[in-house]
C-alpha cells in the first residue's frame, strides 16, 4: 500500500508526531491489519493519553484479534475522557457480548441507544441482546425501528421475524422473514422460522 508506506517514512521522520501514527493505523485498519494497527494506536495513547478516540480505535483493533479483556480496558477509558465519545458504550457492548456477558452489553447498548438514538446498527445490537434475554416485547420495538431505517440488514429482519414469532404476531412475523430469506439466501434460519411460521397459520404448502 503506497500510503501506508509513506506514512511509515513520515513517522521516521518525525517519530514523536502524534498525527502520523493515527494516520498509519487508520490506513492499517482500513485493509483490515489490526496488529500492526494496534502498534501505531499504543504509540498514538502513549503521545497523546487524553484524546478518546485513539483508545476507541486501539479497544476495535484488540477485539480484532481477540485481545477483549485490553480491548475493555481502552473502551473504559475512552469513555471515562468523553462518557458521550460515539459509539463509546456500543464498542464496549460488542466487547462484553464476545465474552458472554449479556447483561453488561444490554446496560451499554442502551446508554449508547440513550446518547445517540435512532442508529439502526444500535437498535439492531440492543434489541437481538434482548432477544437472547427473553424480552421478544421490547426486542420486537426496537428491531422494528432498526429494519425501517435500515431494510436491507438481513440480520435485524430475521431476528425480528423471530422475536414477532415468540409474540404470536405470525403474519407479521412472516413479512420479516420473508425479506430476511430474500437477504440471506444461504442461511438455513430464516427459512426453518418461516415454515414454523406457515405451519401456524395453516399454510403447510409455503
Amino acid at each position: 500500500e503506497p500510503a501506508i508506506k509513506e506514512l511509515s517514512q513520515a513517522i521516521e521522520l518525525e517519530p514523536r508526531r502524534y498525527e502520523a501514527h493515527l494516520d498509519l493505523a487508520l490506513a492499517y485498519l482500513s485493509v483490515k491489519q489490526f496488529v500492526p494497527a494496534a502498534k501505531q494506536l499504543e504509540t498514538v495513547v502513549e503521545l497523546q493519553p487524553k484524546l478518546p478516540m485513539p483508545h476507541i480505535l486501539l479497544g476495535r483493533a484488540l477485539l480484532n484479534t481477540n485481545r477483549t479483556l485490553p480491548a475493555i480496558q481502552e473502551f473504559q477509558k475512552a469513555l471515562a475522557l468523553a462518557p458521550d465519545v460515539p459509539l463509546g458504550h456500543y464498542h464496549l457492548a460488542f466487547a462484553y457480548q464476545s465474552l458472554g456477558k449479556n447483561a453488561e452489553a444490554i446496560s451499554e447498548f442502551r446508554k449508547e441507544n440513550a446518547l445517540h438514538p435512532g442508529n439502526p446498527e444500535v437498535l439492531f445490537r440492543l434489541g437481538q441482546a434482548l432477544l437472547e434475554d427473553g424480552n421478544a416485547q421490547e426486542a420486537a420495538s426496537l428491531l422494528t425501528e432498526s429494519v425501517r431505517a435500515n431494510p436491507e440488514n438481513g440480520e435485524a429482519q430475521f431476528s425480528l421475524g423471530k422475536a414477532l414469532l415468540q409474540l404470536n404476531q405470525t403474519e407479521a412475523a412472516i413479512q420479516a422473514l420473508t425479506k430476511a430469506s430474500t437477504l440471506l439466501p444461504q442461511d438455513p434460519r430464516p427459512f426453518y422460522l418461516l415454515a414454523r411460521a406457515y405451519a401456524k397459520v395453516q399454510k403447510p404448502e409455503q
